[in-house]
């Protein structure tokens, strides 16, 4: 027994020199394992049963290894494995390679290349580490052993596997679909797995447009160095002809992105179509950020006609900010371009700059804010009233401070002066010019109470009170942009309700409001929330539908409710003085299992100062059905409960597994926006996962001798 404990040894060792090759005073950098070592008469070293060789950063594992000594070569049977330092492995049949495992022949190999791609030749050529040439291969990232068929494989006559420019080229190839041939080319040329740039083409869209007809979109990316990008996008389709390009350039400080479309087509045949759209932002000195985002078009009925996000108007704009711990300022200009006729008298220009800084004072309690706003609207009319523009300069210095006492109860006060200025062109109705100074105080009561019950359920109710008073003068202004106002959660407890600075609430008012939140012990959560206004005088500025157009408010009520298991529910609305709704909105979700639904519904009554003629009411659907684990099935519908008809609808059908990735969605939408009244489309895309240009596929890969 001790005699074959040290011919072990010594077999190992004489193993160990061999791989390592002749002594050079260096520290080898070999490992050999196996269950048995020996030698036979012409000095072959034979390991056989679990054998490990680890050589540098690759790693061998075989069943059986002999090592010829004239050859310097190592001949192994089948089930060989090698897992190299490029993260690429194969199972052989059987293999001859070197001593240095870089070089050799390895026949009925089955390559995997980042546990993205399997790939199986007849031969493979190992040169000085790298898996090059392949004859007669099948390549694909689904399960490929014979059974069961995968869903896509590429077959070659040949392949080659460039390390240094990260490729695999195939000659002679065809795709096959469940073993079916379905597209021949001479050469194909596709991106190592995980690879992120890399010149050519992407994957291919279908679209079906029934203003446009069937279309193939074609896309072809092309680096420009490490820190631009161009994708060319050629879409032909039975009446158009379109080009679209996308550049992106990344910068030390910021970034850019460039999109065209031009377009020819049997809608507007006299004439080129388009769309240019351009985004970006940068790191300025001082800490500043800029932004800016900026869309042209050919003409108005463009971006409905190919499916671009339904708009009213397109804005774009230039935007300067800068935030810290206590201050903020920002500095805005946009340009709106509007979709339907205006006639001018909708603002084109808006320039908004704000700036805000919070001051503590060592000797006094509380905290100080100054706060400016400077505001332009600039209109394209030259009209008078049609054409008014104007500018608005609100400046204010601010103090607050709270205090809670020995019971719980929060009391938090707060003042403020105003200096306004407004000045008023193109419209005689008003002064040019107002100027005016005002004061404000407020005073906020709340006293949150929490309990638990006897069923360990808690509940924390919270009733909270507001005055607030306002001191100005009796100005005649302009109504520019609070011309939708709204009482909700967000501004019941507020100084004033209106969105914008052109109008600020008067005189004394008051704010009640009671907020109550179950927590029930299966976790599930219920939270109501209710409250009133109550004011001096009228503010007649108020649209008609906002609920605070009267000295007594509409009571505002809202609900939400969320169970552990996906359930939710959420509606709010504003009810008159005689309980009948203003305005409702509601959504509700449910996810359970494999289905998720939720549905929405709104309703807004008729308005003249929103220019409403009728009562508006919508309903939604969605709903997401995961039929197993790749196949998923979704709905979307909108109904227009007030004109009994549907505003869209649409479908989508995903199958996404281990290798593939197929999506296709159809929609119908019924608008008075484009060219047509009415327009389907639909899109079909495939990428096949493992190369770059499809996406990862799961890391899992079977072996074809389970």
């Amino acid at each position: 027994m001790g005699y074959r404990c040290c011919n072990f040894l010594f077999l190992l060792v004489a193993a160990f020199i061999t791989i390592a090759g002749p002594s050079n005073g260096k520290e080898s950098n070999s490992i050999l394992l196996a269950d048995s070592i020996e030698l036979d008469a012409q000095g072959n070293l034979i390991a056989q049963g679990n054998v490990d060789i680890v050589y540098k950063e690759q790693r061998l594992k075989a069943p059986k290894v002999v090592y010829i000594k004239d050859k310097n070569t190592l001949i192994m049977d089948m089930g060989a494995t090698l897992t190299d330092e490029n993260g690429s492995s194969f199972i052989a049949e059987t293999a001859e390679l070197d001593q240095q495992l870089l070089n050799g022949i390895i026949n009925g190999a089955n390559l995997v290349l980042k546990q993205q791609i399997q790939m199986r030749a007849d031969i493979l050529e190992r040169e000085n580490g790298f898996n090059t040439n392949l004859t007669n291969v099948k390549a694909t990232a689904c399960f490929s052993c014979d059974n069961p068929i995968p869903i896509w494989q590429i077959r070659a006559k040949s392949g080659n596997h460039d390390i240094e420019r990260q490729q695999l080229i195939f000659q002679n190839a065809h795709i096959r679909v469940f073993d079916i041939p379905v597209f021949y080319v001479p050469y194909l040329r596709l991106p190592e797995p995980r690879v992120k740039r890399m010149r050519g083409f992407l994957v291919p869209r279908t679209k079906q447009n029934s203003l446009l007809g069937f279309g193939l979109e074609l896309p072809y990316f092309l680096p420009m160095g490490q820190d631009r990008d161009i994708t060319i996008s050629p879409l032909i389709s039975q009446e158009t002809k379109t080009l679209k390009l996308n550049y992106r350039q990344a910068f030390d400080e910021g970034r850019i992105v460039a999109n065209l479309a031009a377009s020819k087509d049997t809608v507007f045949s006299e004439k080129l179509r388009g769309r240019f759209q351009s985004n970006g932002d940068f790191n300025l000195p001082n800490d500043y950020r800029l932004y800016y985002d900026f869309t042209i078009v050919s003409d108005n009925s463009y971006i409905s006609d190919y499916d671009y996000p339904p708009l009213d108007r397109i804005a774009s704009r230039i935007s300067v900010n800068k935030t810290q711990k206590l201050q903020h300022q920002e500095a805005n200009l946009v340009y709106y371009h509007s979709l339907f006729d205006d006639y001018g008298v909708l603002p084109a220009i808006i320039n908004f700059n704000h700036y805000d800084k919070y001051i503590k004072v060592p000797t006094l309690q509380g905290d100080f804010r100054v706060s400016t706003i400077l505001h332009n609207n600039f209109r394209s009319s030259q009209k008078n009233i049609y054409g008014r523009d104007i500018r608005r300069l609100n400046t204010s210095l601010g103090w607050s401070n709270s205090y809670k006492t020995n019971q719980g109860i929060r009391i938090e006060l707060g003042s403020q002066i105003r200096f306004d200025s407004y000045l008023t062109r193109q419209d005689t109705r008003f002064k040019n010019e107002e100027n005016t100074v005002s004061a404000d105080g407020l005073i906020t009561v709340g006293w949150p109470m929490i309990r638990h019950d006897i069923l360990q359920h808690q509940d924390i109710l919270e009733p909270v009170l507001q005055f607030a008073i306002s001191k100005q003068e009796d100005l005649r202004l302009p109504l520019e942009e609070s011309t939708y106002s709204e009482l909700d959660e967000g501004n019941l407890i507020s100084l004033s309700r209106f969105p914008a600075r052109d109008r600020f609430e008067k005189d004394a008012r008051g704010a009640i409001g009671l907020k109550w939140l179950r927590k029930f012990k299966s976790g599930s959560k219920l939270d109501i929330s209710l409250g009133q206004v109550f004011r001096q005088s009228e503010e007649e500025d108020f649209n008609t539908g906002s609920g605070l157009n009267s000295k007594v408010s509409d009571y505002l009520l809202s609900a939400k409710y969320m169970a552990q298991k996906g359930f939710s529910i959420a509606g709010r609305t504003l009810l008159d003085p005689n309980i009948s709704p203003n305005r409702i909105e509601a959504l509700a979700t449910y996810a359970w299992d494999r289905v998720s639904l939720s549905t929405g519904f709104s309703f807004l009554p008729k308005s003249i100062s929103q220019e409403r003629k009728n009562d508006i009411s919508e309903l939604r659907l969605a709903t997401i059905y995961q039929f197993d684990d790749v196949w998923r099935y979704t709905t979307g519908v909108r109904y227009d409960l007030s004109n009994d008809r549907t505003a869209e609808v649409s479908i989508g059908i995903l199958f996404d597994n281990e290798c593939t990735n197929v999506a296709f969605t159809a929609k119908r939408r019924f608008s008075n926006s484009g060219s047509s009244s009415s327009v389907t489309s639909w899109n079909l895309t495939t990428s096949l996962k493992g190369f770059s240009t499809g996406g990862n596929r799961s890391p899992s890969l079977k072996d074809c001798r389970e």
